[in-house]
């Protein structure tokens, strides 16, 4: 089952609107005897995404909030089914990957995972425009533990941060990224170059 909904007023540059996803996948491997692996056959999945584009008073400058997540309720056998972040673009090199500013290789995340990010755009000059980024991943694996803190919940050791510019070509959108993130108390710097 497939929900999107999408009210932005451009493609690539929006300054107003919403774009919102949601996904659930009931998954069963045919080819695997229930007798040898037991429930792992079968598992159940929901994904979802949100971005909100704020640009008060038709100004340069845009607010945008997002957040993208994924639920597995079971075990994926399969390594291309399990949760991943990595990278600016969602779903780049599999479909359950959640993008995550800062951190270009890929990575497993839990089966609860959420990424929560905060874009401030400035459009610096007609079709120019500089972009600072930041997320960071909440776990809810933690939820149905008796005792809570708000540091299960939301790990500050997986965040990133980047400064985006942009320039808006007949061809899509020409991208230049520098960022930082720290992914198990480790940092990590580099460069992400996009066209199209």
């Amino acid at each position: 089952v497939n929900l999107g909904f999408d009210s932005l007023d451009d493609t690539y540059f929006a300054k107003h609107g919403i774009k919102a996803r949601l996904t659930g996948r009931y998954h069963f491997d045919m080819d695997t005897p229930d007798e040898q692996y037991g429930s792992e056959t079968q598992f159940f999945e929901l994904a979802y995404s949100f971005q909100s584009y704020i640009t008060p008073n038709q100004g340069r400058f845009s607010i945008i909030p997002q957040f993208y997540g994924r639920y597995v309720s079971g075990n994926p056998l399969y390594y291309n089914l399990w949760s991943t972040y990595g990278g600016e673009i969602a779903s780049r090199h599999f479909e359950e990957q959640l993008p995550f500013i800062g951190y270009t290789t890929l990575s497993v995340a839990s089966d609860n995972t959420c990424v929560l990010r905060l874009d401030l755009r400035y459009n610096k000059y007609e079709k120019h425009y500089l972009t600072a980024m930041y997320n960071f991943m909440a776990n809810f694996d933690y939820l149905t533990h008796d005792y809570l803190t708000l540091s299960d919940v939301f790990d500050f050791n997986t965040q990133g941060a980047g400064l985006k510019y942009s320039y808006e070509s007949p061809l899509g959108p020409i991208s230049l990224t520098g960022h930082w993130s720290k992914v198990n108390s480790t940092n990590h710097f580099g460069a992400y170059f996009s066209l199209g």
